[in-house]
């Protein structure tokens, strides 16, 4: 099994959620607004009739090999996570994958493999390539990325000890309580990159981390077959599961674009939404659009009557006229 994984397993065969990231499972209900903490709330999912599954990347955590970062080999995992998902005991055969970030570019990665039982995905702040994730217009965000992969590698190496219990077990009921959690419901990309700031402080093993590090750096300057294999722009074309996309108008340094190239990249695909949400909009430990995402899943993956396919396919919040607009196309038409 190339990925390990912790899911929260209810008696009878319930829908799956599937989340994916090189960022620990262990601390994904820590309640913490620090940038790696992206799968969903558990505690949302599971009481509604669904496993929410987190599943660690090959290489981090705890499964075995080595982190490919967003390669070809990631996408057959996914594409056997999906799968293995399915099969299993507390599963229905129904999978849908969920999660912010690079959890939303597992899901559209996955997607793009068609495994036979991925029913539905809601990539919410997705990047579709590398490339553009740790470029900005050609040049390297530096500061974005080298905090980024020396923070994937500082968690990559901590176990259950650490991440389960002691301090660890404190910070979630501390956090937990409503008068501390209430404080992060406008935590956004800055507080992000403080967490980042933080943890990437930590003294790290070097290989394989500062190898991909200097090839994000140094070794592939430029587009190149390197990068090649890290887009999926050109794969998207193949994903033919509904889609739920978005992100917010001030995320334009990372993920605002990803969803303009994906909601492009899926045009012949005729079960694609996408929200835009003004600022503030998703703030960190994501669970802003879990309602949005609760509506979707239930009408793919139980057949429900939702409500989630009414109107057209594009909603907007407009800044300056502070109001919510929806479009059958994108951009929408000239007033």
């Amino acid at each position: 099994m190339p990925a390990r994984a912790a899911g929260q397993v209810c008696r009878a065969a319930v829908p799956a959620l599937l989340a994916a990231s090189p960022y620990p499972r262990q601390l994904q209900d820590l309640g913490a607004p620090v940038g790696v903490i992206e799968a969903g709330a558990g505690d949302f999912w599971v009481p509604r009739g669904y496993a929410h599954v987190i599943a660690n990347l090959r290489g981090t955590n705890g499964s075995g090999g080595s982190w490919g970062f967003f390669d070809g080999q990631e996408r057959r995992d996914l594409y056997d996570l999906v799968e293995w998902t399915a099969a299993q005991p507390w599963c229905d055969g129904n999978v849908g994958m969920i999660g912010i970030s690079y959890y939303a570019m597992a899901q559209l990665a996955a997607a793009t493999q068609r495994p036979p039982h991925l029913k539905a995905v809601f990539p919410y702040d997705v990047s579709v390539s590398a490339w553009e994730a740790a470029n900005h217009n050609g040049l390297l965000n530096e500061r974005f990325a080298t905090l980024w992969l020396r923070t994937v590698a500082v968690l990559a190496a901590r176990g259950d000890r650490l991440l389960r219990r002691g301090p660890s077990r404190l910070a979630r009921r501390v956090l937990a309580a409503p008068s501390v959690h209430g404080r992060f419901a406008d935590a956004g990309g800055a507080d992000m990159v403080r967490g980042l700031q933080l943890i990437s402080r930590v003294p790290h093993a070097a290989h394989p981390w500062d190898d991909l590090l200097r090839a994000v750096r140094t070794e592939h300057p430029t587009r190149d077959a390197w990068w090649d294999e890290r887009d999926l722009r050109p794969l998207l074309g193949a994903v033919d599961v509904p889609v739920y996309i978005g992100s917010e108008w001030t995320n334009v340094v990372l993920h605002l674009p990803g969803a303009f190239e994906a909601w492009d990249g899926l045009r012949s695909n005729p079960h694609v939404r996408m929200a835009l949400l003004g600022a503030g909009g998703l703030p960190w430990p994501w669970e802003s659009m879990h309602v949005e995402a609760l509506a979707w899943f239930d009408h793919w993956l139980r057949g429900r009557d939702t409500g989630t396919l009414e109107g057209p396919p594009v909603r907007y919040w407009l800044a300056g006229a502070d109001e919510w607009r929806t479009s059958a196309t994108w951009p929408p038409p000239a007033e």
